[in-house]
């Protein structure tokens, strides 16, 4: 029981963080993305982006995987809770933070 709290309190620290959750609306509504696209989205420094990915890759949110010279995050399967939970925001949130950019940016690819 412990350690499914603790697991909870992770996720809920790291999606608690406006960035982070911007970041894991854009990976759950366009599939694998690399940094490169998060910073065009969000408009913010690559850097930022970077250290923000890392932690959503530690606490099991992401996965990444190198294609050549480039990586590319996605939503880890195994913490589906988690994509409900994303879900959830999208419907509610889409508008209010991100939603406008993510469509512009999908018609654009």
């Amino acid at each position: 029981m412990y350690m499914r709290i603790s697991r909870a309190t992770e996720i809920l620290k790291a999606i608690s963080n406006e960035i982070r959750l911007k970041i894991l609306l854009i990976v759950f509504k366009l599939g694998p993305v690399c940094v490169c696209d998060i910073v065009r989205l969000l408009k913010i420094p690559q850097g930022s982006v970077s250290r923000n990915l890392s932690y959503l890759r530690i606490t099991g949110l992401l996965l990444a995987e190198r294609k050549n010279n480039v990586v590319f995050y996605s939503i880890n399967k195994e913490s589906i809770f988690l994509m409900r939970l994303v879900v959830l925001l999208w419907k509610n949130l889409k508008n209010e933070l991100i939603g406008k950019q993510i469509e512009d940016f999908h018609k654009s690819r």
